[in-house]
């Protein structure tokens, strides 16, 4: 293969046309198929890679069509992954999954093992997905016996070492950020999803009117992904530029809608994300930037419920990290003391279930005294995905970025000796391009 060259299925153009294709993991299955007599058979490039972004290329030419799909990848942890990865992206109700047998890992092994009519029975039997909402423990059997194998592993880390420490991400989960205005909450989660995705290949899509024409947007995140300011002479290159644009092009996508923005109609465009961009992580930020609109008689906390009940129904049903920007109440300075207290999540305007139904709760403050910005985690529902806490960074002004930092509460400090050890980094985070 030439180096550099695109990767893209084997035999893709067999199903042009066709009702139904059988998808396996590598070109050797593939052909096994078709020596048993199903022309439609196409392998993924690069084997059990969880990545689909070659997906996208033939979403609506080759696979839109399409009312029955065979999976029929390899039967190993790998094989497991990538089979529900492609379940998530073309859609359970029409996915069929095929169980080659003992001692066969792959169509190949069960063609010499058994024979080609037997392969063809394996195929033809392949079952259906299970039931959405339904399951039993034979259901989960596969995930259930990894889970036992494996263990808990951690979530995705971001690389802010602290951070990481008191707080990792698993998709399927929802995640509500706050903290008073001005506090830096876009702008951190900015900085956090660009991290997962550099990290974990999770491509990103904003839903962010405040953050608006789109290219103010995108000058941020480029500033971020490259640590010089957008403006000419200040390090930010021609190829720094184009190589910017290519990355966010590849791996960022913004909704934008006019008229009514109802939380109905922004996540059916959430779904098109996911489905022909691959996005898993989806961003609303913030959530007063919907047009909400309760039934008669609804009162503020039914409908609040109700929305967070689709936001984690979303998330789950999409495996997507859904993050969620709101505002508090006002928080009003204590009359003795003089000062405001600190954000907690049951602050959050509307309701107490944004604490009580996130996966995650986060409250970013900002200490213009100190010059620190404070990052609480006072929720995460799954120990292994962290036990909460808090990090401090600063804000440089030039990147976007936010650098780790030690902070002392030593009373005897001034405020501005109170951040030490801050980790400077203006590296440039774009992944290196192939040369060719």
């Amino acid at each position: 293969m030439v180096q550099g060259a695109e990767l893209i299925p084997y035999n893709i153009d067999s199903i042009l046309g066709q009702t139904s294709c059988i998808i396996h993991e590598g070109e050797l299955d593939a052909a096994s198929s078709i020596a048993a007599g199903f022309k439609s058979a196409i392998s993924v490039p690069a084997g059990a890679n969880s990545n689909l972004s070659w997906l996208d290329r033939f979403m609506e030419t080759h696979f839109e069509d399409l009312e029955e799909i065979i999976i029929a990848v390899d039967a190993d942890s790998a094989g497991i992954r990538l089979r529900n990865e492609l379940i998530n992206r073309l859609g359970a109700e029409r996915c069929r999954v095929v169980t080659y047998g003992p001692e066969c890992k792959d169509a190949n092994e069960h063609l010499c093992k058994y024979g080609i009519a037997s392969l063809r029975i394996a195929i033809e039997q392949a079952a259906e997905v299970p039931l959405e909402g339904i399951f039993t423990a034979a259901d989960l059997h596969d995930d259930l016996r990894a889970l036992f194998d494996n263990g808990f592993g951690p979530g995705a880390e971001t690389g802010w070492e602290e951070m990481d420490k008191i707080c990792t991400y698993e998709r399927g989960r929802s995640v509500y950020v706050t903290g008073v205005p001005g506090a830096g909450k876009s702008e951190w989660v900015d900085e956090l999803v660009l991290r997962l995705c550099l990290r974990h290949q999770w491509k990103i899509g904003f839903f962010s009117p405040e953050n608006t024409p789109i290219v103010y947007h995108l000058r941020k995140l480029i500033e971020k992904l490259t640590g010089h300011r957008f403006q000419n002479g200040c390090g930010m290159t021609e190829g720094l530029l184009a190589n910017s644009e290519d990355f966010l092009t590849e791996n960022v996508s913004h909704i934008s809608l006019k008229g009514n923005v109802s939380p109905d109609r922004v996540l059916a465009k959430a779904h098109e994300l996911v489905v022909r961009r691959g996005c898993r992580i989806i961003v609303f930020d913030p959530l007063n930037r919907f047009d909400h609109n309760p039934q008669p008689g609804q009162t503020e906390t039914q409908y609040i419920s109700n929305l967070l009940n689709k936001f984690t129904e979303f998330a789950v049903q999409h495996n997507c990290l859904l993050v969620v920007v709101v505002h508090p109440r006002k928080m009003n300075r204590n009359p003795v003391t003089g000062i405001t207290p600190r954000v907690e999540m049951y602050d959050i305007n509307g309701s107490a279930d944004f604490y009580n139904k996130a996966d995650y709760g986060i409250i970013v403050e900002r200490d213009k005294e100190v010059g620190a910005t404070r990052v609480y985690v006072d929720k995460v529902k799954f120990k292994h995905l962290g036990v909460g806490g808090m990090a401090s960074f600063v804000y440089d002004p030039v990147s976007g970025r936010y650098l780790p930092c030690e902070e002392s509460h030593d009373p005897s400090l001034s405020a501005d000796q109170r951040v030490r050890n801050t980790m400077f980094d203006n590296s440039c985070w774009l992944p290196e391009k192939e040369l060719f």
